[in-house]
């Protein structure tokens, strides 16, 4: 049966906003299931190595499969950049004390 397992820090954070466990673990469980039917196919492996993120608001949840337990553990619940993505221009042409308006 699939599970999430969450570090004591990722269920605090978790618990300071009203559904969000819920929301995180309802998420996450769609991944993993996701993951283990890729693993059914034939070649299609899923690399596991390395935390995976997952953006949900102005949070980002990082986490690892286990894909032979069928769980994910959540690693961490942080703020995301100070709330902004950052904006990526092509080639990055635009010096970095320039504002970002396209006018």
């Amino acid at each position: 049966m699939a599970r999430v397992v969450a570090s004591l820090d990722a269920l605090i954070e978790m618990g300071r906003r009203l559904g969000l466990r819920a929301q995180v673990q309802e998420r996450l469980l769609a991944v993993l299931d996701a993951a283990l039917e890729i693993r059914k196919l034939p070649g299609g492996s899923v690399d596991v190595a390395a935390p995976l993120i997952l953006r949900i608001g102005d949070l980002e949840v990082a986490y690892a499969l286990d894909l032979d337990s069928e769980s994910v553990h959540i690693l961490s619940v942080d703020a995301f950049r100070d709330g902004e993505a950052e904006d990526h221009w092509p080639f990055d042409w635009r010096s970095r004390g320039e504002p970002s308006s396209r006018s």
